[in-house]
């Protein structure tokens, strides 16, 4: 059954009528996630807005690894518009399947991959460059950050790894800067405390890339390295 909330329509309209000088941000808040147990079953229907204040509520999302043929890693710094985490570097694209049929399909995690698809175009400039087939699901991480006051993140984030060279249209409301990386440069980054870096992107750039990064050639590999279990951060 659907995620309730009081008055849930009117606290929304109010924070969208409040914030129409970021109207593109704003839009994105009332976007309708997939909440979720925490074994990831589906539980109803959830605003962005919703999903991400207060207490939160865990709702799927979605983290795109992209790399290039020689083997680099891009990362974006999201920008300072963005509500959660502003300013932090991440993984190339993080965000959320819609409530749709087309998004709620888990069949070999096939509308989290439409919703990437989605999203890299929207945020990145990435369109028509890539297709279901060229990603892998690598495995569902649970993780909870908060961020500024009033503000959560709360997510079942299934992780996903591509290749190929594409070509990028930065959208600026969503993405400060990128960076190719290599894996030690990577490394040197996180090191960095000046820098930083989005919590979720740490978990998966710290405990999980090493083990995935001298296989990104070879995607037959990878889907021998994926688990399909839920991993708790």
């Amino acid at each position: 059954m659907p995620v309730s909330f009081p008055d849930q329509e009117n606290a929304l309209k109010t924070y969208l009528d409040s914030h129409c000088d970021n109207q593109q941000q704003a839009d994105l808040m009332g976007e309708t996630l997939i909440g979720v147990t925490a074994d990831d079953e589906v539980t109803g229907r959830v605003s962005k807005y919703h999903a991400h204040t207060g207490a939160g509520v865990l709702h799927r999302a979605f983290s795109v690894l992209l790399f290039n043929t020689v083997g680099e890693l891009l990362i974006q710094k999201r920008s300072a518009e963005k509500i959660t985490f502003p300013g932090y570097w991440a993984n190339t694209c993080c965000s959320h399947p819609l409530y749709t049929e087309d998004e709620l399909e888990t069949t070999d995690s096939a509308g989290v991959k439409r919703a990437a698809i989605r999203k890299l175009a929207q945020e990145m400039g990435i369109a028509g460059e890539l297709a279901e087939d060229d990603f892998t699901a690598m495995t569902r991480l649970h993780y909870r950050a908060e961020s500024g006051v009033g503000w959560v993140e709360e997510e079942m984030d299934y992780i996903l790894i591509a290749r190929a060279n594409v070509t990028l249209a930065l959208n600026p409301n969503e993405v400060a800067s990128v960076q190719w990386v290599s894996s030690g440069e990577l490394s040197d980054l996180l090191k960095d405390k000046e820098v930083l870096i989005a919590p979720w992107f740490r978990v998966i750039a710290e405990q999980l890339l090493p083990g995935w990064w001298p296989h990104i050639e070879d995607q037959d590999a990878l889907k021998r390295l994926a688990d399909r279990r839920i991993l708790r951060a």
